[in-house]
C-alpha cells in the first residue's frame, strides 16, 4: 500500500509541460497583406508600357524628317522629338503615338548645317511625368518608356536618304 502511494506522489510530482494559452490576432491586415495601389500586378510585362524610338531619318530641302515609332503596347503620350547638328537644332512635340504606330516629324532649317557636317543626331522621348498603375495595370496613361537603348540615333550625312517621306 505504502509502495502505491510512492507512485502516486511520483506522478503527481512529474512535469506536464509548459501551460499554452492563445491569443487571437489583432483585427486588420498584417505586415504581409499590407499593400499599395502601386505595386506591380502579376502577370505584368514590357508589353503594357510605351517604347518610342527612332527608326530613320530623311532630308528634304532644309527639313529633316525623323520617323518615331511607338514600340510598346501602350499608346505614348507627349512625346518630344528633337536633332542637332553642329550649326542646327530644333524640336517638335507630338501629342501621343498609339501602340504600334509610327509618324515622320518634320524639324526645319538644316539645309546650312547639313552642307558643312558629317553626322546628324536626332533623339525621342517622353516628356509626360509617370503615373502610377493600378492593381489590373491599366491605369498607365504616361507611362515612362521601357527601353531607352533606342531613343536617338546618329546617321553620316551621306547615308540618309533624300526626298520627302511618303
Amino acid at each position: 500500500m505504502l509502495d502505491m502511494l510512492l507512485l502516486g506522489l511520483v506522478g503527481l510530482m512529474q512535469d506536464q509541460g509548459p501551460t499554452i494559452t492563445t491569443v487571437d490576432p489583432p483585427m486588420g491586415p498584417t505586415i504581409g497583406e499590407n499593400r499599395t495601389l502601386s505595386q506591380w500586378h502579376p502577370g505584368s510585362d514590357e508589353r503594357m508600357f510605351p517604347d518610342v524610338a527612332v527608326k530613320d531619318l530623311r532630308i528634304d530641302g532644309d527639313t529633316l524628317y525623323v520617323l518615331v515609332t511607338n514600340q510598346g503596347g501602350k499608346s505614348a503620350q507627349k512625346i518630344q522629338v528633337s536633332a542637332k547638328a553642329p550649326g542646327a537644332s530644333d524640336s517638335a512635340r507630338l501629342a501621343s503615338l498609339t501602340a504600334g504606330e509610327s509618324k515622320w516629324v518634320p524639324l526645319a532649317h538644316f539645309k546650312a548645317a547639313l552642307a558643312d557636317t558629317s553626322v546628324v543626331s536626332a533623339a525621342v522621348r517622353l516628356t509626360a511625368p509617370p503615373s502610377a498603375l493600378d492593381r489590373s495595370g491599366e491605369g498607365c496613361d504616361a507611362c515612362t518608356d521601357v527601353d531607352e537603348s533606342n531613343n536617338s540615333l546618329s546617321t553620316p550625312v551621306t547615308s540618309i536618304a533624300r526626298g520627302r517621306p511618303e
